[in-house]
């Protein structure tokens, strides 16, 4: 059994798969199809169809990625008011990710990428 903590609610697209989870049960939307799901799953969901658009390539470069080396970026972070979404998310290489010129380049090398 899954904990209460570990739960969330979970806005579920026209297909039944998770495309936002909501943190708290009170900024849920009124109008959408909600549950509540395992947070591992809702997330491994929302991950998934994120790969999925991307399609085999990093969404920034076009680099070949696969589930094994992508990462998956929070285009709005969490911390900044954003959401785990599809929406939200970009699956992107490492370099574009955590290298010199990526999205986290203000932390470049703190990831643990070796130097270029």
């Amino acid at each position: 059994m899954v904990s209460k903590r570990n739960r969330v609610f979970v806005e579920l697209g026209i297909d039944g798969r998770a495309i936002r989870i909501y943190r708290h049960h009170s900024c849920l939307p009124l109008s959408e199809p909600i549950i509540e799901w395992s947070r591992q799953k809702a997330v491994s969901d929302i991950r998934e169809q994120v790969f999925e658009r991307a399609d085999g390539q990093c969404e920034r470069c076009a680099r070949p990625i696969n589930s094994q080396t992508a990462h998956l970026h929070e285009v709005r972070p969490r911390g900044q008011g954003g959401e785990v979404s599809v929406a939200n998310g970009q699956a992107l290489c490492p370099k574009c990710h955590l290298g010199k010129a990526g999205v986290h380049a203000d932390h470049y090398p703190q990831f643990g990428l070796k130097k270029e």
